[in-house]
């Protein structure tokens, strides 16, 4: 999934009007792709799980990751098995694979939606007295379907959005015909402005883009 959306990027710019709609829309593809290149991720691997209408609780019982490998959790002795060529049989906590603050995307799951809360032992009874296995997560919003073994996609930590945002700022006030000369002090768009150091304006010669935004994101193996 994209690390974020024109909606978001509005949002956390402070836009209201469509005056720069077409702008953020052109650059979106591109800081996708720069940030999946700098993190090494592509944020988009699959949990299998339970969603109920007009709930937020989502049991998961499955992670599957970027290179294919298969995490299934035993419900009876609460803990996730792997088997695998090289490794016949070992366990993996979920709390490696799901993060408070990770986008999800799925049928019957609102846009803009993230994981608010991960529940990892214990029978989880909520205010309605519901109960659900863990693990299970809980959505920033509900459901808006009921579907067994529903396929999720998580995504990009909103917790980096904010700095996502101000690097399309970036691509938009960078975008001329002119040759690329220094780096400039400020930016702005719309309402906003944003001012860099000396040393954050430096431009990084693999991703063409300013040192304080390569700075401010997390690096990960391929497999996460």
């Amino acid at each position: 999934m994209k690390v974020i959306t024109l909606a978001k990027t509005k949002e956390l710019l402070g836009i209201a009007d469509a005056t720069s709609d077409t702008d953020i829309s052109a650059k979106i593809p591109y800081i996708d792709s720069l940030v999946k290149q700098i993190t090494n991720n592509r944020f988009n691997f699959m949990v299998l799980g339970d969603t109920t209408i007009d709930s937020p609780y989502v049991p998961v019982y499955s992670i599957i990751t970027q290179t294919g490998d298969r995490y299934d959790y035993d419900r009876q002795n609460r803990r996730y098995f792997y088997s695998g060529i090289n490794n016949p049989y070992s366990f993996d906590d979920i709390g490696s694979y799901l993060e408070i603050g990770q986008q999800i995307e799925a049928e019957g799951i609102p846009a803009e939606t993230w994981i608010d809360e991960v529940y990892y032992n214990g029978d989880l009874t909520t205010d309605s007295s519901i109960t659900y296995d863990v693990p299970c997560i809980k959505l920033s919003q509900n459901a808006t379907e009921t579907t067994a073994g529903l396929r999720i996609y998580i995504g990009m930590n909103i917790a980096y959005q904010a700095t996502v945002a101000k690097g399309i700022q970036y691509l938009i006030n960078g975008s001329t015909t002119a040759i690329p000369t220094n780096s400039l002090a400020s930016r702005s768009i719309g309402p906003t402005s944003k001012s860099f150091s000396s040393s954050d304006q430096k431009i990084d010669n693999r991703y063409g883009m300013p040192a304080w935004f390569i700075k401010a994101f997390p690096k990960y193996h391929r497999g996460h």
